[in-house]
């Protein structure tokens, strides 16, 4: 097997794991560079298989739907180009089309002799390595800096950490019965223990799935008991761990508002796409469209501090981005792939080579139900994709094309497409340098050091120019600084404001870092101005409330501000700012024991 095919493959897995878990933004960029890297390599050896025609024919609609929706969306540019934590506009999707094709040159039907073993063995190199972490996370260690609650292990999200781990514990788990191999089954150890650890209840569903196909195409009466075993074994690991079970067991306060949110949130969905069905609101464009259609008991019991860039269910993902066109095809592409899967199954030698395509297809099955109830990332959707491309590939083409002696046009597809390809790994080094220089700013910003700020924010912005997530950065930090009583900070965040609002007009954050800035600077009308766009594309914001109310009280509007704070109050009981504006405001209006009695509640909650 040519080294640079097994290249190929270590780098499309080895980019699934995240180099930096803190945040999302800041482990997005190295992974998808790395990934990128491998799936240029893949270009330029020998095609092992190829993707079908009515699979790109599938692919090229869903290209033009995506793009005519983000065309017509509300901030074309910044949609089409992504929109952070995620993405998901043309550089990062052009990177999972890459993944896809290069799971079908690389381990289609004619695909070099060891080339699955490769797979596998880095499969479980990368299993070890987010399971010996994730272990670790579960006793309450964090050897990785983390700042969420439920650390992901390699992944930083646990939900991502979980998808990853059914998806690479179909292969792993389904070769290690069949086959045997100690790295292998190490590596299906580890995904399990990572599945355990996860807590998400998603994945655990995927897992369920994915035990049940593996079942069913057993080739004997022993392996199938091994999988019962197996997932039985996994069930109690999960309900043995603390933190995991009362999740599972939705007897923690966290467990029970992601079900009721994720309920709402697909309801609210519903009704974005009743009145968006033909196109959606474009890639990236959920974030700013959702908040219109949150309810008041949406923002009481999940409420708006983490907004939702996803309905978190690819389904309804596909058709908020681009239609119900799109997600008809999404549906139908994902049919193709299970179909053309199955039937690559009954076509294989007995052995690890079958074991191994079952897996890849029991894998990808587990993963399509887990993100029924999450979302695509740069963590898992690329090795998704390709293990997709495996199982859709169709034999290569002739003779005279796999050995190098291409149609003119075919080569200057591919010599463009490997262009492509090298210049999006610059791209996404740029971009994973620009992190250094916007912490560094966050930092500097913090401390009162605004010069340094601005270079700092200066240098992340011309390493990212495609990408308005610098400014609004930057934009968010000086606002932060101001709403806390530094209005120095005031000064140097109006550009950075400006440009946050330019790029993002309709979101929720920059309205309100604009509204702040402004407040700050003396324009109390202007502020106003924005508060009021805010109100009317998220009515029941209780943030936004509480900052409308300040407004109001500042200019000793007394009974307005009231009804903001008391309004707020009750979508959010247990947000200090409210009762203490109230507070204030019931003083301005002689009411006094009223008064008294919001400032005791502002207090005990920490306010």
């Amino acid at each position: 097997m040519y080294t640079r095919e097994r290249w190929a493959i270590a780098l499309l897995v080895l980019g699934s794991v995240a180099f930096l878990p803190e945040a999302l933004n800041r482990f997005v960029f190295p992974k998808l560079a790395v990934l990128a890297a491998g799936a240029l390599l893949a270009l330029t050896v020998p095609e092992r298989g190829r993707l079908p025609r009515l699979a790109v024919g599938l692919l090229a609609a869903s290209g033009v739907v995506l793009l005519a929706a983000g065309l017509v969306s509300a901030t074309p540019a910044a949609q089409l180009l992504g929109r952070a934590p995620r993405y998901e506009g043309v550089f990062v999707l052009a990177v999972y089309l890459a993944a896809l094709v290069a799971g079908a040159r690389l381990l289609g039907p004619g695909r070099a002799r060891g080339s699955t073993l490769w797979l596998l063995r880095w499969l479980a190199v990368a299993a070890l390595a987010v399971g010996v972490e994730a272990a670790l996370e579960a006793t309450g260690l964090r050897p990785l800096a983390s700042n969420v609650s439920r650390p992901g292990s390699l992944l930083g999200n646990a939900s991502d950490e979980g998808a990853w781990a059914v998806l690479v514990l179909g292969p792993l788990a389904n070769v290690a019965l069949r086959v045997g191999g100690r790295l292998i089954v190490a590596g299906a150890l580890a995904a399990a223990v990572t599945l355990a650890a996860s807590g998400s209840r998603g994945a655990l569903v995927g897992a369920v799935v994915l035990a049940g196909l593996l079942a069913w195409l057993a080739p004997s009466r022993e392996i199938r008991v091994l999988l019962a075993g197996g997932l039985i074994i996994v069930a109690l690991a999960t309900l043995a761990l603390p933190a995991t079970r009362t999740r599972v067991l939705g007897s923690s306060p966290l467990a029970g508002e992601t079900v009721t949110g994720r309920t709402l949130l697909w309801r609210e969905t519903v009704s974005l796409l009743g009145a968006h069905p033909l196109l959606g609101v474009g890639p990236g464009g959920y974030v700013d469209a959702i908040p219109k259609y949150h309810s008041a008991r949406y923002e009481r019991e999940v409420g708006p501090t983490n907004p939702p860039d996803s309905p978190h269910d690819w389904i309804l993902q596909a058709a908020a981005a681009g239609g119900l066109g799109l997600a008809l095809l999404a549906v139908a592409l994902a049919a193709l792939t299970l179909t053309r899967g199955y039937r690559a199954t009954r076509t294989q030698p007995t052995g690890g080579e079958q074991a191994a395509v079952v897996g890849l297809l029991g894998g990808l099955l587990g993963y399509s139900v887990a993100l029924l109830f999450h979302l695509t990332s740069p963590g898992t959707t690329p090795l998704a994709a390709v293990f997709a491309g495996a199982l859709l590939a169709a034999a290569p083409g002739p003779t005279a094309a796999a050995a190098g002696r291409l149609e003119p046009w075919a080569k200057t597809a591919r010599i463009a497409a490997i262009a492509g390809l090298g210049a999006l790994v610059v791209v996404f080094a740029a971009g994973a340098l620009a992190e250094i220089p916007l912490r560094s700013g966050i930092d500097a910003a913090a401390s009162g050091q605004f010069a340094t700020a601005d270079r700092d924010f200066n240098l992340a912005r011309d390493l990212r120019p495609w990408d308005r997530t610098p400014a609004a950065t930057a934009a968010h930090a000086y606002a932060t600084l101001a709403s806390d009583g530094i209005r120095s900070a005031a000064g140097p965040g109006t550009r950075w404001v400006k440009d946050e609002l330019s790029a993002y007009p309709r979101s929720i954050q920059a309205l309100e870092d604009g509204a702040t800035i402004d407040f700050a600077t003396g324009h109390a009308a202007a502020s106003a101005a924005l508060l009021a766009r805010a109100r009317r594309l998220e009515p029941n914001n209780p943030d936004v409330l509480v900052e409308v109310g300040e407004n109001a009280l500042a200019q000793r509007r007394y009974a307005a501000a009231g009804g903001y704070f008391a309004t707020a109050a009750t979508l959010e009981p247990r947000d200090p700012a409210a009762w203490r504006g109230l507070a204030a405001a019931d003083r301005g209006e002689g009411r006094v024991a009223a008064a008294r009695a919001a400032a005791a509640r502002a207090a005990a909650l920490g306010g």
